[in-house]
């Protein structure tokens, strides 16, 4: 306030008007009429520029006066008069050759004091009472050309500040005072017309507590209390609640200790502790039972640096995150994180101390290779291989020697084809095949162990439709069997000299007894000889021996398969020419 005092002070105004007034007084008993001078000019430093010039009326009464009071030869402060009594003074304060202040007198008092902008329009002004102490001091503080900023006075002494600080032409801050001294401050700073905040100040003028409405949802929400100015504790509420769920407690206006009820319940379930302002250590209740499970340590720089949870372990360098251990149900997880992104797993099992699987990542935290120990034997059986996320291929070492027996191969996260080794030989011998179109699964065997599949065996759903045998080629089959969806046998071809290609075919009834026979035996592509069976027992053999088409020998058999009789065609027209029994 004493800056206020200052610029009130009516003294170095008097002053001057006494001064100017005096130097007026010094021109001398001449008759102005008389002589009809209306201007005097003076040099009263005596450095040749003239520095005060006296405007008279015809009657000799003064008017106005001009002075230069910085010496620059340019007159600054200017004094209006009225049947000789001073009504207004004007002044140029920044010697820019524009009036900016201005004072209205009354019986040679002050009523009205002006701060002007360049273009002559009122910024600031104070009006006083008789005693010349302010009533009212209004401001432009934005250049709009609109007061905002009002001082209210009575007896001189300061009373209330109000502001308009959205330009909407009317007051949204209120600030009142008794003995110049602040008691009370309210604040709608979005003018929508619900207050923000209300301060109230202790009898010294220092904040003693606030009423904050932050969401701006017309509850003040947040309390803050103070001492000595100085803020010492903070309280947030829900709307119609008397129970604050968010507290913080200062110490020297720095956080020491933070408490949070994050499920509104009326019991704290979070509390941090600060030092100098840095959090040190955080402890929550996270499943709201009344104890507290987990904990947080920070560094240095208020940063994570471990957190304790009931089945987790969590470490941090720098506030960012280098491993992470976990336990549950016996098992125990440790990754370890290289730039936020994971590096390496481990997995053990039973928490023996000893590893059953090992999961290492690439530099964009993508899974690479995963190995495991499945029995727990001390040894790595299984191998997971991937790229960009996707499995590619699993190998195993499914009866535990050492050596890889099982090979699964994968296509966009699909199977397509399985390596296996039966027999432990260190050779795999079946081949699945997971993706050949039209089928299942189609498994390739080498049964004596050459390196080249002799069998074939193809699957629809879980029923095996088709095995083919081959010779020593791959795809020049010497047996081949289909089956129906049941999986019975209803053909197989072979050959009957074991050799690639087939001259024999086989029909099956509903029990997989052959019922019919078709033979090949000059290997010209058709058939020349016929098998017929009943419930399994050869009952006739047709045979077209001069390659027609047409069968021109007949044989037929008893139920013991003896020969009954034979018939035979000499010229070939289709009919039995002879017939002999046996």
């Amino acid at each position: 306030m004493s800056k206020w005092k200052m610029i009130l002070n009516p003294v170095f105004l008097n002053s001057l008007i006494f001064m100017l007034g005096l130097a007026f007084h010094s021109i001398g008993p001449f008759n102005a009429a008389a002589q009809g001078v209306k201007v005097i000019k003076e040099d009263t430093d005596k450095d040749g520029r003239i520095d005060r010039i006296a405007h008279l009326d015809p009657t000799g009464n003064l008017v106005k006066l001009e002075a230069d009071r910085d010496g620059d030869g340019r007159m600054d402060t200017f004094q209006y008069y009225e049947k000789g009594v001073l009504m207004r003074v004007e002044k140029d304060s920044d010697a820019d050759g524009n009036v900016d202040e201005k004072d209205i007198l009354e019986k040679g008092k002050r009523t009205l004091h002006e701060k002007l902008d360049t273009l002559g329009r009122p910024v600031g002004a104070i009006r006083f009472d008789e005693q010349e102490r302010p009533l009212r001091w209004e401001r432009d503080t934005t250049g709009d050309g609109r007061f905002d900023t009002i001082h209210h006075y009575e007896n001189g002494a300061l009373t209330l500040v109000t502001k308009d600080t959205t330009g909407g032409g009317k007051a949204n801050f209120w600030q009142k005072f008794k003995d110049e001294k602040p008691v009370e401050q309210k604040a709608d700073r979005d003018g929508d017309g619900r207050l923000e905040q209300v301060v109230y100040y202790d009898q010294e003028g220092a904040v003693a507590r606030t009423l904050n409405d932050t969401d701006k949802d017309g509850f003040m929400e947040t309390l803050r209390l103070y001492e000595k100015g100085e803020i010492s504790r903070q309280e947030k509420r829900r709307n119609g609640s008397e129970t604050p769920f968010h507290v913080i407690e200062y110490r020297d206006s720095l956080p020491v200790k933070e408490m949070m009820d994050t499920n509104l319940d009326g019991s704290f379930d979070t509390e941090l502790k600060l030092v100098k302002g840095r959090p040190v250590h955080k402890k929550e209740d996270t499943d709201h039972d009344g104890k507290p499970d987990r904990f947080t340590d920070f560094d240095e720089d208020g940063r994570p640096a471990l957190i304790r949870e009931k089945n987790r372990i969590s470490r941090f360098m720098k506030g960012i995150m280098t491993s992470l251990e976990q336990v549950e149900d016996g098992k125990k997880t440790v990754t370890t994180f290289e730039k936020e992104k994971p590096v390496l797993q481990t997995v053990d099992q039973d928490d023996d101390g000893r590893i059953e699987q090992r999961i290492t990542f690439d530099k964009a935290g993508i899974i690479l290779l995963a190995e495991t120990d499945s029995n727990r034997d001390g040894r790595k059986d299984t191998w997971q291989h991937y790229k960009s996320d996707d499995m590619v291929k699993a190998e195993q070492d499914r009866n535990h020697d050492g050596r890889i027996d099982s090979v699964m191969e994968y296509d966009k996260g699909r199977m397509i084809r399985v390596l296996l080794d039966r027999d432990g030989d260190g050779h795999f011998e079946t081949r699945q095949i997971l993706n050949e179109p039209g089928w299942t699964m189609v498994t390739e065997v080498d049964t004596d162990g050459d390196g080249k599949f002799d069998e074939r065996y193809r699957y629809i759903k879980d029923a095996m439709r088709v095995k083919e045998v081959f010779s020593g080629v791959r795809d020049r089959w010497v047996s081949i069997e289909e089956y129906n969806g049941k999986g019975r046998l209803v053909i197989s071809r072979e050959s009957s000299d074991g050799k690639a290609g087939y001259d024999l075919t086989w029909h099956y009834d509903a029990e997989e007894r052959a019922f019919l026979g078709e033979k090949d035996s000059d290997g010209d592509g058709r058939t020349d000889t016929w098998f017929y069976y009943e419930k399994g027992r050869l009952s006739m053999v047709e045979e077209d021996r001069n390659q027609d088409g047409r069968p021109d020998l007949w044989e037929h058999y008893d139920e013991s398969e003896a020969m009954t009789s034979r018939m035979e065609d000499l010229d070939f027209d289709g009919k039995a020419d002879i017939e002999k029994k046996m």
